[in-house]
């Protein structure tokens, strides 16, 4: 209707009457574009809220499994490190030999925690992550995915020697059974002075051994970066959208 009188104006040569319909047709458009800006704007508000908190349950998660892994690196070590000694030499007696034997079950065990991937990966199919304004907040959520994934790179290259050491174990002591419960099969008095002399077994039980070290520096590092992502989307959530995400967690 507006565009009619326009062109009715134009025609009738009313330069005045023209231009004051073709300025509310102008002021018309911006502000329903404004509109739809503000409306699109408050959607993507409450998506990248509930985003954030999602990410946010993610990495507390991860966190907890962090906490196990960690435990159960440190204990690993020390049970691999009591069958290197007994390898090496050492007496077995019956009070080491029960830990003798989970020592060499836990060669090749995988201390992972595990991995909640699904929300952080819809942000970033849905561009979410990089609408994120605060480039800190972005910053520290790539890195802490970007550690787990370093993270899980490394595990796969232990997983490899670990497969290596189970083939080598089925190969000479007990073929015919499924890995990596070989290690249960072994009579301990019985192939203890065989598994002394066995240079590349030896060898490949102390390199996993060591892995626990790297293991653990990981897991430390994924830690740092976890911790340090979730303080900043709970400052970013609390600063921008007064919600307290551990205060509701509680509730």
């Amino acid at each position: 209707m507006r565009y009619r009188k326009i062109i009715v104006h134009l025609k009738r040569q009313d330069w005045l009457a023209a231009a004051i319909d073709l300025i509310i047709v102008i002021i018309g458009v911006v502000i329903a574009l404004q509109l739809n800006d503000w409306n699109q704007e408050v959607l993507d508000s409450e998506s990248e809220k509930q985003y954030l908190i999602s990410l946010h349950d993610d990495l507390s998660s991860t966190a907890l499994d962090i906490e196990i892994a960690t435990r159960n690196t440190k204990q690993f070590y020390e049970l691999q490190s009591n069958v290197l000694n007994i390898l090496e030499g050492e007496d077995l007696s019956e009070d080491n030999q029960k830990a003798f034997e989970l020592g060499l079950f836990t060669f090749g065990k995988m201390n992972v925690p595990k991995r909640y991937w699904s929300h952080y990966e819809e942000m970033t199919s849905s561009g979410m992550l990089r609408k994120l304004k605060s480039r800190e907040l972005k910053r520290v959520i790539i890195k802490a995915y970007g550690a787990e994934k370093d993270f899980v790179d490394f595990q796969n290259l232990l997983s490899q020697s670990a497969a290596e050491l189970f083939n080598h174990v089925n190969k000479h002591y007990s073929p015919e059974l499924t890995l990596p419960m070989s290690w249960q099969d072994i009579k301990i008095h019985y192939h203890l002075q065989t598994l002394r002399t066995d240079d590349e077994l030896i060898h490949r039980l102390r390199n996993l051994h060591a892995a626990n070290v790297y293991n653990d520096l990981f897991i430390r590092q994924l830690e740092s970066e976890v911790a340090d992502a979730k303080e900043k989307i709970e400052e970013y959530l609390i600063h921008k959208y007064g919600h307290n995400v551990n205060a509701s967690s509680t509730e």
